[in-house]
């Protein structure tokens, strides 16, 4: 009776601890607002001391069987200062950075992709989000149309065949916008915060961690990688010396609004910085350009004296917002 008596005790212990470890995992936070940064902080903290396994569960294995491979991913992006058509970031001159830079709220919707086409969802939403910027108004842009202008896992070529090749909105077949100009930024994540502050978004290509193919919304500085790589959108910073690496990026996926923070996810440096078996390129989204659609601007007159007749001659102008 006594062992029984013990038995049970030890089991709803078990239960009422398991239950809390995973409301505090599972917590639904609301659009459009994301996790607080100090929520993230301490998880990136506690998970920090922890040892991480991963438990693939059916959603998982589509996910990791659409990884593409890193040979190809990185192939031309680590060669890409050697391309004329790249521009080079050789500054030397410091930036007044802030410590928290948050472009989010630029953001198209989160969406899904399909099989391999990770950096057509990433370099598009990059797009998407700069045109935002540039207060050039848009609607969602067809990943499609740009997947078929290039085919490859490759993240570099993504980018390029967005500058060359103009493409339409979703559903429609006339091509208006592209970026105009990007800059490869190496491995180098003091080179993403000045990108940042300077207002830009920038796309990444990576190795991918386990806790990021199980849509953990903080993946974890300890996690194990997968053979495969992914691209994303890096539109937030936050540098943060008790994270490891001294702070983490907001990625926006393209695995669906299931996946992490509302399809957000919080990327420790660390994973490119000090862990060998990793590696991160970067691409900064500099100008972007739609035909299609004009920025709002208001029309501006002004009398001007002329030597001509009439003596006063009005002269109007757009003001672009």
């Amino acid at each position: 009776m006594k062992y029984l008596i013990f038995c049970f005790a030890f089991l709803t212990a078990f239960a009422c601890s398991h239950s809390t470890v995973s409301s505090s995992v599972d917590v639904v936070l609301d659009m459009p607002e994301l996790m607080p940064k100090e929520d993230i902080v301490q998880q990136l903290m506690e998970r920090e001391q922890e040892e991480f396994t991963a438990s693939y569960d059916q959603e998982t294995l589509v996910r990791k069987e659409n990884l593409v491979p890193m040979d190809k991913l990185l192939k031309k992006g680590r060669n890409a200062l050697q391309e004329s058509d790249v521009k080079q970031d050789n500054s030397q001159q410091q930036m007044a950075l802030q410590n928290e830079y948050d472009y989010t709220y630029r953001d198209t919707p989160i969406k899904s992709q399909w099989n391999g086409t990770c950096t057509a969802f990433a370099s598009v939403a990059g797009l998407e989000n700069a045109l935002n910027g540039q207060k050039l108004m848009q609607r969602d842009l067809s990943e499609v149309a740009h997947w078929n202008n290039y085919h490859q896992y490759s993240l570099y070529y993504g980018m390029q065949s967005l500058q060359k090749n103009p493409i339409p909105d979703e559903g429609d077949t006339n091509p208006h916008a592209r970026i105009v100009n990007y800059r490869y930024l190496g491995s180098d994540i003091q080179k993403v915060h000045e990108a940042l502050g300077r207002g830009n978004v920038v796309t990444i290509a990576t190795r991918t961690p386990s806790s990021m193919l199980s849509c953990d919304r903080v993946v974890s500085p300890n996690s194990s990688f997968e053979n495969g790589g992914h691209a994303l959108l890096i539109s937030k910073i936050i540098v943060d010396n008790r994270v490891a690496g001294g702070g983490y990026f907001g990625l926006k996926n393209s695995w669906g609004s299931d996946c992490g923070d509302n399809g957000y996810q919080y990327f420790p440096f660390n994973l490119c910085s000090s862990r060998a078996e990793s590696y991160c390129e970067f691409y900064e989204i500099e100008k972007v350009e739609s035909t299609k659609y004009e920025r709002p601007y208001k029309i501006v007159c002004k009398n001007k004296f002329n030597l001509g007749w009439p003596p006063i001659k009005k002269v109007c102008e757009k003001i672009y917002y």
